[in-house]
């Protein structure tokens, strides 16, 4: 769970030219959060964004700790 003992794995995501938000994916440091991951054999994570208008736009997803797997 921990590459970096007292955290989890960090990622950063940003819309367009917003700045970026740094995100830990494993902020829930529960026993529940880590059974149900392990029992989905996944870790799911939602990242809210604002889109605050229609048309094309751009996901900037970066990697801040080694780790970090996006499927």
């Amino acid at each position: 769970m921990y590459f970096v003992p007292g955290r989890g794995l960090r990622y950063s995501v940003a819309l367009d030219s917003a700045a970026p938000t740094v995100v830990d994916a494993w902020a829930d440091k529960s026993q529940n959060a880590w059974s149900k991951a392990v029992s989905d054999g996944v870790h799911r994570i939602s990242t809210p964004l604002t889109v605050d208008k229609p048309g094309q736009h751009t996901l900037h997803f970066c990697m801040v700790d080694p780790g970090v797997v996006v499927d």
